[in-house]
């Protein structure tokens, strides 16, 4: 077996890299976005009707903007989240020795 086919026993021992806790964790940050990206679209959608833009004062244009762009921002927010975990996971694979072989 090559080392990257070994499963290391840290995995495995810690209860939060699985299971319900890693879904209710993702479900709790992915609410708490779609949140805080509803606020930030509001907030634009109320600054350009207050300079008198025509399109976002149109209820139906502000009402698909605002169920529309949250959900793409989170996309791009848990796009992000996954490349910054992956390079962080690298860096702390390279710094870590690699397991010695036991001898079967």
């Amino acid at each position: 077996m090559d080392d990257q086919d070994r499963i290391r026993v840290s995995t495995l021992i810690l209860p939060t890299s699985s299971g319900c806790v890693v879904v209710l964790m993702s479900a709790a940050i992915s609410c708490l976005l779609l949140f805080l990206n509803g606020g930030l679209v509001m907030a634009f959608l109320n600054a350009l009707a207050d300079r008198e833009w025509q399109p976002a004062k149109d209820p139906q244009i502000t009402q698909f903007v605002v169920l529309l762009i949250p959900v793409l921002l989170l996309v791009i927010q848990w796009w992000m989240i996954d490349y910054l975990r992956a390079v962080f996971h690298r860096r702390a694979a390279a710094a870590d020795p690699p397991p010695r072989p036991t001898g079967l």
